[in-house]
């Protein structure tokens, strides 16, 4: 603590000058000094408060006399912090929480409160100061780690209802009207679930699918073993047949060469050596059943074109030429596999 006394005296020309011995609890040296200002910094190491004495002596005239001075000096807080994690990767998120005080206010940030959740977008180091119940403050630092931890998987797969052979889909979003680039079928969700139960979703990413069957997905996740989850607007959701290690590379899943490469072996085979995920759910409750068939009914019966999940062939129209790719599946009582 930093502390000013000054002296005073209603005599003129008085003198002043200063002692302050070693003080147990005190890091300061022996004191001493003239004047009739005092300053100093005076540390206290213990966790208590200490008293420290100056002896001020004035002199005028001739004649001396010194007077005590009592400074009670405070502990400072040992301030510190913990963290939920100290090392993350993109996206992710840790909290922070001061310890050794009773406020405490972060930066950067401004945050006012004993944790502090924060989601940075690389590596920083964030610094806590912290307040006791003097009055008396002190600071740490924590520095969390950003990482990328990302990895690119490049998938293939086909969809049934898509597919005309050639290894090559419909462009169904330009047939159905969405925009006009020829070599885009259509757009899926890609999760990646993890390989114990409950198999929680570690992450997930919305992608094109082209009509050759590619689809970039960017995953943010640290390194694992992941299922890969593949899900469709009227395909049969589809799993990897185990889970897959990620470790940062990029790397590559082809669906599409056997089947199995699903789990339980749940595609269906388009043509020679090409295989596809099933269409037909509709509803998507993992069945292709008289429920699927009846909203493609009611479609049907509405003349409905341009953008729907009922348009199971991807010409853009919804109409009889949907229904035996349903049927079929129907009759095959087709469902999805997962664990």
């Amino acid at each position: 603590v930093s502390t000013t006394y000054t002296a005073t005296s209603a005599t003129v020309g008085a003198t002043f000058s200063w002692t302050r011995a070693v003080v147990a609890g005190i890091s300061n040296a022996l004191g001493s000094g003239s004047g009739a200002a005092i300053t100093e910094t005076l540390i206290n190491t213990s966790t208590s408060p200490v008293n420290v004495i100056y002896a001020i002596t004035l002199t005028a005239n001739g004649c001396s006399q010194t007077q005590n001075v009592t400074v009670t000096v405070n502990p400072t807080p040992t301030v510190g912090t913990t963290a939920t994690s100290t090392t993350l990767c993109t996206g992710t998120s840790t909290s922070m929480t001061g310890t050794g005080a009773v406020s405490y206010i972060w930066q950067p940030g401004g945050f006012s409160g004993v944790t502090y959740t924060v989601t940075p977008a690389s590596t920083t180091t964030y610094t806590v100061t912290g307040t006791n119940a003097n009055g008396c403050i002190n600071t740490a630092t924590r520095l969390i780690t950003v990482n990328s931890c990302g990895t690119t998987v490049n998938l293939k797969l086909f969809l049934e209802g898509y597919y005309i052979g050639a290894s090559t889909m419909l462009p169904v979003l330009m047939n159905q009207g969405v925009g006009g680039n020829a070599t885009v079928a259509d757009s899926i969700d890609v999760l990646l679930r993890s390989s114990v139960s409950p198999f929680t979703v570690i992450n997930s990413v919305r992608t094109i699918l082209n009509t050759n069957g590619t689809a970039v997905c960017n995953f943010i996740a640290g390194t694992g073993n992941y299922y890969i989850e593949v899900v469709h607007r009227n395909a049969i959701q589809t799993w990897s047949k185990l889970p897959l290690a990620f470790t940062g590379v990029p790397f590559t899943y082809d669906f599409t060469t056997a089947a199995d490469k699903a789990y339980g072996n749940n595609m269906i085979q388009v043509s020679t050596g090409v295989w596809a995920f099933f269409s037909g759910d509709l509803n998507a409750d993992e069945n292709v059943d008289l429920l699927d068939m009846t909203s493609l009914e009611t479609a049907i019966d509405n003349f409905v074109y341009g953008y729907y999940a009922t348009d199971l062939n991807g010409d853009g129209n919804v109409d009889l030429l949907d229904t035996p790719v349903i049927e079929d599946n129907i009759n095959n009582f087709i469902f999805s596999n997962h664990p």
